[in-house]
């Protein structure tokens, strides 16, 4: 079970510094309070580039770094990046939403080998070429974005069955 949100604190919040943008404080999230009761399985953040009018990808990371820090030592739970995408409005465009894909992917992958808080993260949106539009966060089949999505999930799978699935001390 999860709350499901941005991610943003409040403005009460020692992290609200890290906010992608002035507004979010007052969105009625608070990532820590939010995540805090013990019926919360496990945290879950976005990161919009485009929406926030944050595409540097320093700030993604840091985001990213902020959310797992404080899910570690605050909330002792798990992390899902539960959407992110980077919206396009042609193909010339791809490279600048892969990098996005890219970055994010990595973040995830060096987790998961660390044994740190974020465990996965789930890309917004799957489309068809048929309803597509402009200016859109979705991806096919047919995208290079695709074939990073792929990879992506071929690598945390080999890292996952290289490690062992429950506590292996005896």
């Amino acid at each position: 079970v999860t709350v499901g949100e941005e991610g943003f604190w409040a403005g009460d919040s020692p992290n609200e510094y890290a906010n992608p943008t002035w507004w979010a404080k007052a969105m009625g999230q608070d990532f820590r309070r939010n995540h805090l009761p013990e019926s919360i399985d496990f945290a879950t953040i976005h990161i919009w580039p485009d929406t926030w009018g944050r595409p540097e990808d320093s700030f993604q990371k840091s985001w990213i770094l902020a959310h797992i820090r404080e899910a570690e030592e605050e909330l002792g739970k798990p992390l899902l990046l539960e959407e992110f995408g980077k919206s396009i409005e042609s193909v010339d465009e791809t490279e600048e939403r892969n990098q996005v894909y890219r970055s994010v992917h990595q973040l995830v992958e060096d987790s998961v080998r660390q044994n740190r808080a974020l465990k996965g993260s789930l890309f917004w949106n799957w489309e068809t070429d048929l309803i597509r539009s402009p200016g859109s966060y979705e991806i096919n089949a047919w995208d290079s974005t695709f074939e990073l999505v792929k990879g992506h999930a071929s690598r945390l799978r080999e890292i996952r069955e290289n490690k062992c699935a429950f506590r292996c001390e005896f």
